[in-house]
Order: structure tokens, then C-alpha cells, then sequence
């Protein structure tokens, strides 16, 4: 049961091949010892992963084969899969701006490529980790362009984003800087409970299923939404 679940410092690493599930974790050992955190390879086929334990983070690597086509790695419902083991990430070979919107759309936290410098690749990881939320810059500015014309959006059209309060476009701010509501109340002086409201509010002024979403439609505020890969 949900009740049941343990959350413990763990990053599960989850691949159906055997040797990219070992290079990941050679990579990330340092890190991850630095980190006080535990790392635990997963096939999603075999079905041998401990659901009573809920991963600090979940790494869902998919090589060249694209999350469109997620079945062929185990997982029919990649929905479910990023919610269940929130905070979820991506690591892929395909730059690919689709790719990255699928994944922001499902629920995935971040998505990070295999051409990504390594020390880029591991201050994600972190940022994640803390609460945050990180797609390459490509997801984000095919995402800007297209939603002028989605139907997701509620309202007349996108200056929807004039229905929200002054106080909603701070958090709206905060929310494009993949912050937390933790940070969010510590940078606006209030409530995380109070948080909560106001992103549920503004989710559902802009039509939007989850936070990625929000900083995806909040178009003119993208910059801020990416991850800076100058920051140290």
C-alpha cells in the first residue's frame, strides 16, 4: 500500500541494458557517495524492483530508442511511470526537442543528453534532487513557439496569463526556476501550504496538468526556467 512505501536515500537507475545500467552507475559513484545516496540498477522487464521503496530520485536511461516508443524498454505507461517515481529524469542519446516536451508532458522532472558536458550532467542530477526542474534549452523554445497555437490553453487564449494575480506571477517566476514550493515560501515569505494554493491555482488558469507544464506554457518567462549550465 501507499502508506507502506519507505522513502529512502536512493537513486534508482533504471535501463533494460545490463552495461548501460553499469556505466551509470561507474559514472555517478562519486557523486553519489558525495551525496550520501545509494545506487540500485533496475530492468523495468523483470519486474524485480522493491515497490515498497521509494527512490530519493529514479534515472529512467532509454539509450537511442526515444521515450515515444517506451514500450520496447518495459513501460507501457510513461505517464504513470514518471508520477509513481517522482522525482523522475530522463537520460537519452537523442537531442530531440520532441523527445524532451514528451517527457516534460509525462511528468519527468528533467531530461539530460549524452553529448551534455559531465559536470553539467551531475549539477542536473543535484538540481533535481533539491526540487527542481531541468530540459535543454531546445525542449523549452519548440514549446514556446507551438503553444500559441495548443488548445490546452483555458481561457480566450494565452493572455490567460493576465487572469493571474500579482502575487501568482511571483510564483509563477519562482515555478519557471524549477524552484520548490519550500524555496518558493522562503523566497516570498509564505506558507509552503500557501504555495501549494497558488500553484494549483495557476495550473488550472493556464490549463496545465503539472508544474512543467506551467513553465512550459508561461512562454515569455522561459529564460528562467533553464537550468543557467554556467552556474557552478
Amino acid at each position: 500500500m501507499a502508506d507502506s512505501c519507505v522513502i529512502r536515500d536512493v537513486v534508482r537507475i533504471v535501463d533494460v541494458k545490463k552495461l548501460r545500467r553499469a556505466a551509470l552507475a561507474s559514472f555517478l559513484a562519486s557523486w553519489a557517495e558525495a551525496m550520501k545516496l545509494e545506487l540500485v540498477g533496475d530492468d523495468p522487464a523483470d519486474g524485480g524492483y522493491d515497490t515498497g521503496m521509494k527512490p530519493r530520485l529514479t534515472i529512467l536511461s532509454v539509450g537511442g530508442t526515444g521515450i515515444r516508443k517506451c514500450t520496447l524498454f518495459g513501460i507501457s505507461d510513461l505517464e504513470g511511470f514518471a508520477l509513481s517515481n517522482s522525482p523522475c529524469l530522463i537520460i537519452s542519446d537523442l537531442n530531440d526537442a520532441e523527445e524532451m516536451t514528451t517527457a516534460a508532458k509525462a511528468g519527468f522532472r528533467g531530461f539530460i543528453t549524452t553529448d551534455t558536458e559531465p559536470d553539467l550532467a551531475m549539477r542536473t542530477l543535484t538540481f533535481v534532487l533539491g526540487g527542481g526542474v531541468s530540459f535543454p534549452r531546445e525542449a523549452i523554445l519548440r514549446e514556446r513557439v507551438r503553444i500559441y497555437v495548443d488548445v490546452k490553453f483555458v481561457g480566450d487564449s494565452p493572455g490567460s496569463l493576465t487572469n493571474l494575480t500579482p502575487r501568482q506571477h511571483e510564483v509563477l517566476d519562482c515555478l519557471c526556476k524549477g524552484r520548490s514550493n519550500k524555496l518558493i515560501g522562503r523566497d516570498l515569505d509564505m506558507q509552503e501550504s500557501t504555495v501549494k494554493v497558488h500553484v494549483r491555482q495557476i495550473m488550472r488558469k493556464l490549463g496545465a496538468a503539472n508544474r512543467t507544464q506551467v513553465a512550459l506554457f508561461a512562454g515569455n518567462r522561459v529564460n528562467g526556467h533553464i537550468l543557467d549550465q554556467k552556474t557552478k
